[in-house]
């Protein structure tokens, strides 16, 4: 890690419009002496920032203190660090690395390891799948590419080791004490804002069969009309504001990170505007929700209406109560029926029936929940909820069954579910059916939040929910 500020910031911030390329130390040259004939490629990327301009260097971000953990005391001359890491970038973007700091992107890696944060931990799907099913090759070079590693050094060399580096996920476990890597979303060693704001950045990790924000956006109609309508916008421009600067329609970054002259900061955390939690086995709402979901409000309002932005909120909390009522809820229910009659081992993901619920839940499940939040058609219906239906009624249920015959019998028997066993093909039978699946969504509905009684998992629509003030997290720079 590098020591305390050597680089003089002050001139960055007095000179904010500054073009012209300010001096370099004479560390950061002697860098140069090598690199420029070893890695030119890296340096001429390095030489377009704006680094570069305000005369930050190489020496100036890998600079290091002889007792850090990470430090190469003599790297001709000078002590280095391989690894930069946010407490090295926060020395000059100190708000944005305590913002993100507080975001669950810094705690991806330690989330799949025991509370020590050393040990890994198995009953994580991620880490039972991806090291003991799969193999570690597979979980170091997919789960942990995206969650992050926890970087070794060998105490030789004092070089990172080779099973935990290169990575570059947004959760990496640092040496140093640190977790992150800005390098995740920041394209090193460039770091052009104009990159990182494109959906791709985001799309690296959000994609694929569990968590495919990126193919939503796609298909939804922001990401539809994207690069016809924002061809004349200058995604490098600091503060990119929505409401002042023409941004026509919006990327992740824009509604997640970015901010807006109604009064929503610009932030590294992009929790402070999700009120649900869509990647549990059942969503529960995010801690403050209300809060986060104004805050969001107010990214929406630059572009549409209020009634519109409230129909929305309120599509998405019936999908998600939904999704809990008639599916999760059940099917964990039935779960820990069977664990209770010693139907189950103890070990993790061994059994059909846990994997089938783990299909249900952390693949389909997903991709109807947030397909709903991002208003992609086909990831809530034929690659959501559709597949969760089959899931949960042709897999999931006959394998209860199987393992303890009329396990099931009073959740089929649940006016949601007895289209599977009363309705015998007639005209009548199937109207009553769909009559009672629409009174089943009228009726998901939970107590007011301010009622004091219990969350059932479902959501309030904005109109229950009380009027706060947007949380200011990070000034817009």
């Amino acid at each position: 890690m590098a020591s305390a500020v050597v680089v003089l910031w002050f001139l960055l911030i007095g000179l904010p419009g500054a073009t012209a390329e300010l001096p370099l130390s004479q560390a950061t040259q002697s860098c140069l002496k090598c690199h420029e004939s070893m890695s030119p490629n890296l340096v001429e990327s390095w030489r377009k920032s704006s680094h570069a301009q305000h005369g930050i260097g190489c020496f100036e971000c890998h600079q290091a203190n002889a007792s850090d953990p990470d430090a190469i005391p003599d790297h001709n001359g000078h002590i280095i660090s391989t690894l930069v890491t946010p407490n090295d970038c926060g020395r000059c973007h100190a708000e944005q690395a305590a913002s993100f700091a507080r975001s669950r992107h810094a705690t991806t890696a330690l989330r799949m390891r025991q509370p020590d944060g050393q040990a890994f931990d198995g009953t994580k799907p991620e880490v039972f799948l991806g090291g003991v099913m799969q193999g570690m090759a597979s979980f170091l070079n997919g789960c942990e590419s995206c969650h992050g590693s926890q970087v070794a050094i060998d105490p030789e060399t004092r070089l990172p080791l080779s099973r935990t580096y290169p990575n570059h996920g947004i959760g990496r476990i640092n040496p140093d004490g640190s977790v992150g890597a800005c390098s995740a979303c920041h394209q090193r060693h460039e770091f052009r804002i104009a990159s990182t704001r494109q959906p791709g950045v985001c799309g690296r990790c959000h994609l694929g069969p569990d968590h495919p924000q990126l193919e939503i956006w796609k298909e939804s109609k922001h990401g539809l009309t994207f690069h016809t309508t924002n061809d004349l916008v200058d995604l490098n421009r600091r503060p990119l504001l929505l409401g002042r600067h023409p941004v026509v329609v919006p990327t992740c970054a824009t509604c997640h990170l970015g901010g807006t002259i109604g009064g929503t900061a610009q932030t590294h955390d992009p929790g402070t505007r999700l009120s649900w939690r869509t990647g549990l086995e059942v969503s529960s709402r995010t801690t403050d929700w209300s809060d986060k979901r104004l805050a969001m409000f107010n990214v929406c309002a630059n572009c549409h209406s209020m009634n519109l932005i409230i129909s929305h909120y309120e599509h998405l909390d019936k999908a998600i109560a939904l999704y809990n009522k008639k599916f999760a809820e059940p099917a964990r229910e039935i779960l820990d029926r069977l664990r209770q009659a010693g139907k189950l081992d103890p070990a993790p993901f061994n059994e059909k029936i846990e994997l089938i619920w783990l299909s249900l839940w952390h693949h389909e499940g997903r991709r109807a929940r947030m397909g709903a939040a991002m208003m992609g058609p086909d990831y809530v219906q034929w690659q959501g909820f559709y597949q969760v239906a089959l899931r949960f009624y042709f897999e999931f249920l006959p394998e209860a069954e199987r393992l303890s015959p009329g396990i099931t019998a009073e959740i089929a028997a649940r006016p949601e579910h007895r289209w599977l066993t009363e309705i015998g093909g007639t005209k009548e039978e199937a109207e009553a059916a769909i009559q009672r699946s629409i009174r089943f969504w009228l009726e998901s509905q939970p107590p007011d939040p301010g009622s004091g009684q219990p969350d059932d998992g479902a959501s309030a629509t904005m109109e229950t929910a009380p009027a706060i003030s947007t949380p200011a997290t990070e000034k817009s720079h």
